[in-house]
């Protein structure tokens, strides 16, 4: 779930470099926060069962990755960032939290 909606943001993010090309905050959150958060997010699903820590920190960064992106696009204008976008950041950031405290429960 929560890397098919990183992977919907990233799409959104790339739209928005389209259009807000000199943009770094937005190029930043297209092509390297959420870059590294789908990839972290598919790294803690890979290494649950056999590395439970892994998978942990990989949770964890997922959740720093999209927290990034929220901090560089805060200060973008809404009719650049729209504030959905700005709520899915957020919620990456939660879910990712969760799936690390979950890991932490289940593992421990």
């Amino acid at each position: 779930m929560a890397t098919n909606e990183a992977i919907l943001i990233a799409t959104n993010y790339s739209e928005l470099v389209k259009r807000f090309h000199d943009d770094p905050a937005i190029s930043n959150c297209a092509f390297d926060f959420y870059n590294t958060a789908i990839g972290a997010l598919n790294s803690a699903l890979n290494e649950l069962e056999n590395d439970p820590q892994n998978a942990r920190s990989d949770a964890v960064t997922a959740a720093l990755e999209a927290d990034k992106c929220e901090k560089a696009v805060a200060d973008e204008p809404d009719s650049v960032v729209d504030p959905s976008i700005r709520d899915r950041n957020k919620e990456i950031t939660f879910i990712s939290i969760m799936a690390s405290l979950a890991i932490i429960h289940l593992f421990s």
